[in-house]
């Protein structure tokens, strides 16, 4: 049971971690587009935003993997 709710912890502070890092990329990127005078549509922010989620979400899967078998 404590193996367990140590896992649950160390996935809650990655998934608090990634979201921390998505937040932070789409804000640097957001700022990018505009000092490029680059017009900031929802579609192009939602497909943004889905692509950072993925590329974050790959790399977490990796780090939990690497992490079980160590």
């Amino acid at each position: 049971k404590l193996s367990a709710l140590v896992k649950s912890i160390i996935t809650m502070k990655k998934r608090a971690e990634q979201i921390y890092d998505m937040k932070k990329l789409l804000v640097m990127w957001t700022e990018d587009q505009i000092q490029k005078s680059t017009p900031l549509i929802l579609l192009m922010v939602q497909t943004k935003a889905r692509s950072v989620f993925n590329t974050l979400k790959e790399s977490f899967s990796d780090l939990m993997t690497q992490h079980a078998y160590s």
